[in-house]
């Protein structure tokens, strides 16, 4: 629904009764206002052009690519409405069509689309060759390499690119987690760079490295670097942040969330499912690829908090490294 003020032949369009609320008002107490001005509103219902776009919390690269491909090329032209659910929630889009990238809900209400690369991996390694197989007669062949990355990325097969590579939207779309807080501001920021072909230079802020100064606590055990973050209310990536400070092991909790990550400059060393070992409680999930434990996620989280504290963690990954006599090579 789009609310339309008229003034003075003036036409303001807003999108809820509050934003109109208050532009009356500010109409009404204006230094101009006169007796005779009349203000009009209208409704405009423009439902029909306005489009669902939903997937998981804490937004992945892949989810990102895909939304890019679906927005730029089979929705273009219609307003998007960004919504975000983990498994156990419910997707209702109302009289609205909707698309369900990268995640499968619970339940799902209304006239839904899904695109969810999870049920079939076999034959589409990422979200994103889900999407350009599904609409190919709208997607143009030229986006392959773009289709192809994202593969790479979401099979684990590449984490984090030179520099200096053609594709480094990676490189650029870690810095912006770590940097943005909201899903969909990530979404807009990278869909616009992939729009325009390149990867355009983003200053991180400055917030980041005072973060690191306020919150994160830094510990050596046989030559490796590990980070503690103190704070329960962590940034988006910022373990993949502290990796590229050097740390070769983040451990942070989250909510209820709790998780150990390994660097994947040092996953010759060590595989992170050694944790196991020493963790004795129910929920743990460990990465196939042995990149972390994790008790939750942003994606999938749990309702409870882990009985461990960050000193816990922080004990049993010393005593991992320790016992399996783990060394740095550097």
């Amino acid at each position: 629904m789009i609310i339309n003020v008229n003034s003075r032949n003036n036409t303001f369009s807003v999108k809820s009764p509050e934003e109109a609320a208050t532009l009356v008002n500010g109409l009404l107490n204006s230094g101009n206002a006169v007796a005779e001005d009349r203000i009009t509103i209208s409704f405009v219902d423009d439902s029909n052009g306005v489009v669902v776009v939903a997937t998981h919390p804490a937004v992945d690269f892949d989810a990102v690519v895909s939304i890019f491909l679906l927005t730029q090329y089979v929705l273009r032209g219609k307003r998007v409405v960004y919504k975000f659910v983990g498994v156990n929630d419910e997707l209702d889009t109302g009289d609205m069509e909707g698309y369900c990238v990268d995640v499968t809900p619970k339940k799902i209400k209304g006239s839904v689309t899904l695109l969810d690369h999870h049920h079939n991996t076999a034959l589409c390694p990422s979200n994103a060759r889900l999407v350009f197989e599904t609409f190919k007669d709208k997607i143009p062949e030229t986006v392959w390499p773009l289709v192809d990355y994202a593969d790479l990325v979401d099979t684990g097969r590449i984490t984090y690119p030179e520099t200096s590579a053609d594709w480094s939207y990676l490189d650029m779309f870690n810095d912006i987690q770590a940097v943005l807080s909201a899903d969909q501001s990530i979404i807009e920021f990278m869909s616009q760079a992939l729009a325009k072909g390149r990867v355009p230079r983003c200053q991180k802020e400055q917030n980041m490295s005072d973060f690191i100064k306020e919150s994160v606590m830094s510990h050596t055990v046989n030559g490796f670097r590990i980070a503690v973050v103190k704070t329960t209310q962590v940034k988006h990536g910022v373990h993949k942040y502290l990796f590229r400070q050097g740390f070769d092991i983040v451990i942070l909790k989250d909510g209820n969330c709790a998780g150990v990550h390994r660097n994947h400059n040092v996953s010759q060393l060590f595989d992170m499912k050694m944790l196991n070992a020493y963790i004795d409680e129910q929920g743990w999930f460990y990465h196939s690829d042995g990149s972390f434990a994790a008790r939750g996620t942003k994606k999938s989280p749990v309702l409870t908090p882990s009985r461990y504290s960050l000193d816990d963690l922080l004990d049993m990954t010393r005593r991992m490294l320790v016992d399996n006599n783990v060394t740095s090579r550097s």
